[in-house]
């Protein structure tokens, strides 16, 4: 071979590397460890940081910590939906504070809270969060917590029902409904996929919440039936699954052994009608951050109900906005996508996560409701979490 063929093939090669560099390997494998221990920290929702003002749980210091930790980093990509969600979500903000401040409502702290939420959004949306190894973070903590529930070293805030570091059974249940469905859908292997979801039905009712046992058999419908579906028969399928949980209240929930919850159903349909009375009272554009409590029996209690609980804060602009990014970004109701075992799981997640809010006051705000939106948007960018690449 000539000397000019040899230093043209050389040359050619160079420019292959030049174009196409091999990704240094510590980046496929950035933030492994620290990013499922920080997801780890955020099963301790019901446990407050010692020594600081405003009861802040560790959940949120966590959630912060991974913000800064990862802005450290190089996004991987910058997805379509990003571009446009997280300017409109900065701008909701910022009516959230306008209508607070009309409402001589002090703010600051719940706007922190959202932001940060918005920015954990961000980072994971751009590829900064290793998501597959925070999902295992969360996961392992999860399970840690329930063994350390029942050997008597966490929290029994709720009568012997699963709780722990969670705090409240409700919270518990979205938890345990959400993290085996978002680990489920980071991995390949159907087996796998098998065992998170048998976990999650087995921690969800360890939990005692009925809300969340419906939430993840709404999922598992959805999973199973909703492949095979077109765009008009998922929308279909969605009425009847709104249909059949309404029945299921109506005349299931206090059957087996949930016969003895009259006492508190009683509780939470006073504070209901309470709730619904504030709602229908609120201007167009809300009471205020923070507003989503009633007063009763001389006591505060929070929303049971996260729609009522947007409009009542932010009027129905904030509730459009929120419940509009779910469905836009969690199910894609007018995009074409294949219909992958990951796809299914996070519209799965998004469809249990709707109906948990239903009968839980702080859903769509949440730490797993921004992990199940940031998941739907780096996925529909086609960055898969089974494989760890590009799909």
């Amino acid at each position: 071979m000539s000397h000019s063929v040899t230093h043209s093939y050389r040359q050619a090669g160079m420019r292959s590397r030049h174009q196409n560099p091999p990704r240094p390997p510590v980046l496929r494998g950035r933030g492994r460890f620290t990013d499922g221990l920080l997801f780890a920290l955020f099963v301790f929702d019901g446990f407050h940081v010692p020594g600081m003002p405003g009861a802040i749980p560790v959940s949120e210091l966590a959630a912060v910590a991974l913000v800064l930790l990862a802005l450290l980093r190089p996004p991987s990509h910058r997805p379509p939906s990003a571009q446009w969600l997280l300017p409109i979500l900065g701008l909701l903000l910022i009516f959230l504070a306008f209508s607070s401040t009309i409402n001589d409502i002090d703010w600051l702290r719940r706007a922190a809270r959202i932001a940060s939420m918005v920015s954990l959004l961000g980072v994971i949306c751009s590829g900064r969060v290793n998501l597959r190894a925070g999902l295992h973070g969360a996961c392992l903590a999860l399970i840690g917590n329930a063994v350390l529930f029942y050997a008597g070293v966490a929290p029994d805030t709720y009568g012997g029902v699963l709780t722990g570091f969670l705090g409240d059974k409700n919270v518990a249940g979205l938890y345990y409904t959400i993290f085996p469905l978002l680990i489920a859908a980071a991995t390949s292997s159907r087996r796998l996929r098998a065992i998170a979801v048998a976990a999650g039905i087995f921690g969800v009712f360890l939990t005692g919440s009925r809300t969340s046992l419906a939430a993840l058999a709404a999922a598992i419908i959805w999973v199973t039936v909703s492949s095979k579906l077109s765009r008009v028969g998922r929308a279909g399928l969605g009425i009847l699954l709104i249909v059949g949980l309404q029945y299921v209240e109506a005349n299931l929930a206090r059957t087996w052994i949930f016969r003895d919850r009259e006492g508190s159903d009683d509780l939470r349909e006073r504070i209901g009608e309470a709730a619904i009375d504030k709602t229908q009272s609120a201007p167009w554009y809300g009471l205020g951050l923070g507003e989503s409590y009633v007063d009763m029996a001389g006591r505060q209690w929070f929303f049971h109900d996260s729609y009522l609980a947007l409009i009542v804060e932010g009027g129905f602009l904030f509730f459009v906005v929120i419940i509009g990014t779910y469905l836009l970004c969690g199910l894609r109701p007018f995009e074409r996508m294949a219909r992958t075992a990951e796809v299914l799981y996070v519209e799965a997640a998004t469809i249990a996560l709707l109906v948990c809010a239903w009968k839980l006051g702080e859903v769509f705000l949440s730490i797993p409701g921004f992990i199940v939106l940031g998941y739907a948007v780096k996925l529909h960018t086609g960055r898969s979490e089974t494989l760890g690449r590009t799909a």
